[in-house]
């Protein structure tokens, strides 16, 4: 089967045929329609990388247009990410949330393992030994702690966390927490602080000095990294497949 169809977009009640995001194209003899681009033979948002320059923004595909992705934010060609840097500027779990916010996006959500991936590449590829300030609590091993979209809401049986937007359901089981043999141990573990009976109930994705990612429970009043996400918002279109005459979506 095809990896794209040609659509028909059902707007106001009008008919719009349309051309699928990743089609295939040639460079010698581009078919993209604007604002899509022909790169590497399929048609893309085009300046998809990293930007911190206001005349060079980043844009990515929403189903009906190419949008634009804030300043010092990175897209992966279906959303916007945002790392969050810098000893002063580590957050709450609260706080992180609210800055996210402020962008028009919120924490992120891990919601497929490819994504889980990449996202744990791009940790690794911005954040520096120097810049690794948590200490893990059983020999004092220094790691970089990163706020992300989900909380405890239950402990008990397998657990039960709730994230901040849709995705797949959080359990003590997920493969993406850290095992055993990671520096922090067999994760999550729920502690408590002796001082204060917080316990650790917010999530958080872990980078240690060999480069291992991984999934952690944290204090929720304690300060640390911060990775943003903003979605685009759904097109507000009825699409229907017209090769195979299969309904898309229906919003």
């Amino acid at each position: 089967m095809s990896t794209w169809n040609k659509f028909i977009q059902v707007i106001d009640g009008e008919l719009n045929l349309v051309r699928a995001f990743n089609e295939p194209c040639r460079s010698d003899n581009p078919s993209c329609p604007e604002p899509l681009q022909c790169i590497n033979g399929y048609c893309l948002c085009s300046n998809i990388g990293k930007t911190v320059d206001a005349k060079n923004l980043l844009s990515f595909w929403t189903g009906e247009e190419c949008m634009i992705c804030p300043l010092h934010y990175t897209t992966s060609g279906t959303k916007c990410y945002s790392l969050i840097l810098g000893e002063t500027n580590q957050l709450t779990w609260d706080s992180a949330r609210e800055r996210c916010q402020k962008d028009g996006g919120d924490l992120f959500v891990i919601r497929r393992s490819q994504e889980f991936e990449s996202i744990a590449l791009f940790i690794r590829s911005n954040i520096k030994e120097n810049e690794m300030f948590q200490k893990t609590p059983r020999n004092g091993t220094n790691f970089a702690s990163i706020w992300i979209g989900a909380k405890l809401a239950d402990w008990s049986g397998e657990g039960k966390y709730d994230l901040i937007s849709h995705g797949p359901s959080i359990t003590k089981r997920n493969p993406y927490w850290c095992k055993q043999n990671s520096p922090l141990g067999q994760e999550p573990n729920y502690v408590a602080l002796k001082a204060t009976g917080e316990r650790q109930t917010c999530i958080g994705l872990a980078l240690f000095k060999g480069t291992l990612v991984c999934m952690h429970d944290w204090f929720c009043s304690w300060k640390t990294y911060t990775l943003c996400e903003i979605h685009p918002p759904p097109p507000r279109t009825t699409t229907i497949i017209i090769d195979t005459g299969e309904i898309v979506s229906d919003r």
